[in-house]
């Protein structure tokens, strides 16, 4: 083996300042053997593994992994069998057919330890203060002259490209990152000089085998996002990655040197990462605590890998509710803890986009403890109940990207109002995105798609959905609530099918032949989808008559709004129900309103119902201009309506003319006889029954009634002079003031509350 003189060394050091040739540091002198280099190695991996444990918390009980018999060491030296010193930058070599002349006669040694002749990358040190690379490790060094400290290396490394060149068996080159201390020091063994290390691989078919098997960006400087890559993240240099990196691969590149074992760029890339990376004692407990589910505030940033997916913990309207992610990039270290951006799916109305969130997770300085516990931890850590879970609701998110028809109850997402048992509200995304484009649950991502980001970027709503894409879905849905007429942000959870009430009609005190044809009306188009066009035409315009109006008059209290609930119920219909009060007076406001309305109506195949309609249906007259608007505005509206539409209404006998001709069904209610009133009281207190209330002796009572007290005397209370509303608040309160006396329902209390209304109605009356 040929030894370079002093000469030819320092020569070789004139060229490399003159930037002539590269990748040769001065040779130290040959002082000491083998055996002496290998104990010192072995001396100064136990120094460095012993400030790794320092710097790791372990909890009580646990064992903190040792270090292994032997480790590379930082390339201080590169040792030989007869005791001399190689250059101070050792490229990797992975010539295939021939070992080196070096192997061979350390092979020989008595004292060789195989370990050792695993090839050792390239190692160009880095000053960051300066910008500057060397083939050596940078020291501190005083500039007397500025009166300053900065760190620097004898040998400058100032064309890289041409330092590979002569190197041509390198298969990576590994860059020790070094900031400048805050004072000067010639101890350059402190292991927490270099600040990071990135791993160059120049060698083309390990870029193609680490390209293919990547599931994410190589893990770059995080803290730059001065260009524009989904986050703002900068795309790293070509063939550029960090430990990390090759972490979250290590597995797969197993794998492939179990299948091809000649290929010594990934066994070299493999031991390098699990002998001499300074982020092997972090590796090694990453794997000790991982494996228990456990994890530290030093380990937490290698939990997480790119494109996987999260599980972050969100605060629900009761409890806390899981919700699963993608990490779309490298986690960015924070005060305390990591920031997390992530994306799931929002829904649009006719496909899956992807939504941005930021997340953080942190853990406590000194503390160790479960993934599962973190705010927001990796999918595979998840339990099956979790998982189940996710995948549950993402089916009942999935079933609701069409129109549908449910009941809510309880707190909205946000925990802004508490709806009660049976609440109606329609699921629409369409229709919501229509109105309110500018929502936040239409803010999606406009970044384009990373690289290895094997996700779709959307998916369109006649799409099968995996598993994994149901767990995306978010945990909320929108809903329009019908009695509140206010798009909603709503929980899942609390989401069931409509109930829909048939006995409703049934009870209706009403002529039998009047409920007949109510439902031949309106049954036929109960069963129709709502954008069908009608078989026969209504008018000879098309478009025009096509609807179905209902006049229910008479005066308050006879069953007119029961009437549309019930026909609602029966025909299992959204009901949407409009007053004076939310229309407005002025002809525009009126026009606007009524055109969305009906819409809806429409869209919904809803029963409209305009409860006391009797201001847009008055008469017109020649000195009232504004008023003759209004009711113009509501003919010319009413005209080309093809849904049902219900009026209710106490004043027919001023109707406008013009509305007569076009009800199709005009229903009359007279005030409620001694034998409605009885049938009325009868349906209430069968309600009572049916709500869970038991007379004294029967077993599962709700509340306790006094059922054959209150029949004796069903003649009384039909005898009271009350319209079916002032007949269930009558109901109401004796209900309620048994439940706070404590007491059995009983006759008593239903006198009282009649006594009290009665009273009332004639003190209105009296003059």
């Amino acid at each position: 083996m040929h030894i370079p003189t002093v000469q030819q060394l320092a020569a070789q050091r004139s060229a490399v300042q003159d930037g002539e040739l590269m990748a040769w540091s001065l040779a130290s002198e040959r002082e000491k053997s083998l055996q002496e280099s290998n104990n010192k190695l072995k001396a100064r991996v136990a120094q460095l593994w012993d400030m790794n444990r320092k710097m790791i918390p372990v909890a009580p009980g646990q064992t903190f992994p040792g270090p292994p018999a032997i480790l590379m060491a930082e390339n201080e030296k590169s040792l030989f069998s007869d005791g001399s010193s190689g250059p101070l930058v050792q490229p990797v070599q992975c010539n295939q057919s021939a070992a080196p002349e070096t192997e061979k006669e350390m092979s020989q040694d008595e004292d060789f330890i195989p370990d050792i002749l695993l090839p050792g990358p390239g190692l160009p040190y880095q000053a960051a203060c300066r910008g500057k690379t060397y083939a050596d490790i940078p020291l501190s060094r005083d500039d007397h002259a500025a009166g300053s400290h900065h760190i620097a290396g004898d040998t400058l490394i100032s064309d890289f490209k041409a330092y590979v060149a002569l190197n041509r068996d390198v298969r990576f080159y590994v860059f020790r990152d070094y900031e400048c201390p805050k004072q000067a020091s010639r101890d350059w063994t402190k292991p927490d000089e270099s600040t990071s290390n990135e791993i160059h691989v120049v060698s083309d078919e390990l870029k193609r085998t680490l390209t293919s098997i990547s599931r994410c960006l190589p893990d770059g400087d995080t803290q730059s996002r001065s260009n524009t890559n989904g986050f703002n993240r900068p795309l790293p240099p070509d063939g550029v990655y960090r430990p990390r990196f090759l972490y979250h691969h290590r597995e797969i590149l197993q794998n492939i040197l179990a299948n091809e074992p000649f290929r010594a760029d990934i066994k070299a890339l493999l031991w390098f990462l699990g002998h001499e990376s300074p982020d092997y004692g972090r590796l090694k407990t990453c794997d000790f605590l991982f494996k228990q589910g456990k994890v530290c505030a030093n380990t937490l940033p290698w939990l997480f890998c790119p494109n996987s997916m999260v599980i972050a913990t969100k605060r629900g309207p009761d409890s806390n509710i899981p919700a699963a992610y993608v990490l779309e990039d490298w986690p960015i270290e924070i005060d305390g803890g990591l920031q997390l951006n992530c994306w799931s799916w929002g829904y649009d109305g006719q496909r899956l986009q992807r939504r941005q969130i930021c997340l953080t997770v942190k853990v406590a300085r000194d503390a160790i403890v479960d993934i599962t516990s973190l705010s927001v931890y990796p999918a595979k850590n998840m339990v099956d109940e979790v998982r189940q879970r996710l995948v549950s609701r993402g089916q009942q998110f999935w079933g609701y990207r069409h129109q549908q028809h449910v009941s809510y109850q309880g707190w909205d997402y946000q925990k802004e109002r508490k709806y009660g048992q049976g609440s109606r509200c329609m699921i629409d995304y369409q229709t919501y995105r229509k109105f309110h484009g500018a929502a936040t649950a239409f803010s999606f991502s406009r970044s384009a798609k990373a690289l290895y980001d094997r996700w779709p970027e959307s998916i369109s709503n006649n799409s099968y959905l995996s598993e994994d894409n149901f767990m995306l879905l978010p945990p909320e849905i929108h809903g329009f609530f019908l009695k509140d007429k206010r798009w909603v942000c709503l929980c899942l959870d609390q989401i069931t099918p409509v109930a829909w009430n048939k006995l409703a009609f049934e009870r209706l005190v009403l002529p039998q032949k009047t409920k007949t044809l109510v439902q031949a009306m309106v049954m036929p188009r109960a069963n129709k989808d709502a954008d069908a066009e009608p078989e026969v035409r209504g008018d000879l315009i098309a478009g025009k008559g096509n609807g179905l109006i209902m006049l229910l008059h008479g005066p308050p209290g006879t069953g007119k709004t029961l009437t549309a609930e019930s026909v609602a119920e029966l025909a299992e219909l959204p009901l949407y129900s409009v007053t004076c009060g939310d229309i407005g007076t002025s002809p525009e406001a009126v026009e606007r309103y009524l055109n969305t309305v009906l819409h809806l109506g429409k869209t919904w195949n809803c029963v409209l119902l305009l409860d006391e309609a009797d201001v847009f249906l008055e008469q017109r007259s020649m000195a009232d201009l504004d008023r003759n608007s209004l009711v113009s505005v509501f003919l010319r509206t009413l005209e080309y309506y093809s849904g049902i539409l219900i009026l209710t209404s106490n004043r027919v006998s001023i109707f406008d003319e013009a509305f007569k001709s076009r009800i199709q069904v005009a229903l009359s209610y007279p005030r409620l006889d001694k034998a409605s009133r009885k049938r009325v009281w009868a349906n209430f207190i069968n309600m009572i029954h049916e709500d869970g209330g038991r007379g004294p002796t029967e077993a599962g009572a709700k509340f306790c009634v006094d059922y054959p007290g209150i029949v004796s005397h069903m003649d009384d209370l039909a005898d009271c002079e009350l319209n079916g509303r002032q007949i269930r608040n009558a109901m109401a309160t004796a209900r309620q003031l048994a439940g706070y006396l404590g007491e059995t329902l009983n006759w008593g209390h239903l006198e009282t509350a009649i006594t009290t209304a009665s009273d009332f109605t004639i003190s209105q009356s009296a003059p």
